[in-house]
């Protein structure tokens, strides 16, 4: 009995892995779509990356930055619904949480980019606050998915 409810969680999983997959292709369209020269543009953002301390001001690559914060927030709603419907679909609220906390730090690393890009918060401020919010989502995620792992058995 428990190697086929496995196997079930194991299928449920790959489908929502396949699932994904094809959101991020649907946004990386709709971003691309929206910004038809937004490859070339951000190739010329990174190699500008040399000419700057930091990264690059807003006011050189808006359309990079305003891509970059619409993806972001797009994937970051994707999360929020994966986790929505990761516990009925029975793959656990461990996994659920993971989902949450992801879409969590999107969110954070969309708003710290709009900071960013509005002049409050300067590109090294940003990513100093980008790595403690990670760090922290990190230590949840582990105590999270610790303890819902430890009590489902």
């Amino acid at each position: 009995m428990f190697v086929m409810e496995n196997e079930r969680r194991k299928r449920v999983s790959g489908m929502v892995d396949f699932a994904s997959f094809g959101v991020l292709l649907v946004v990386l369209g709709f971003i691309w779509s929206q910004n038809a020269d937004l490859p070339g543009r951000a190739v010329d953002f990174f190699r500008s990356m040399g000419r700057y301390r930091d990264l690059p001001p807003y006011a050189s690559f808006p359309d990079v930055y305003d891509a970059f914060v619409v993806f972001v927030y797009m994937l970051a709603a994707w999360n929020f619904l994966l986790a929505a419907i990761k516990v009925p679909l029975g793959l656990g609220v461990s996994s659920a949480l993971g989902s949450a906390l992801g879409g969590a730090f999107l969110l954070a690393l969309g708003y710290f980019t709009k900071e960013y890009c509005s002049g409050a918060l300067s590109a090294a401020g940003a990513m100093g606050l980008l790595l403690i919010m990670l760090g922290v989502f990190v230590i949840l995620g582990g105590v999270t998915g610790g303890a819902f792992k430890r009590r489902a058995r």
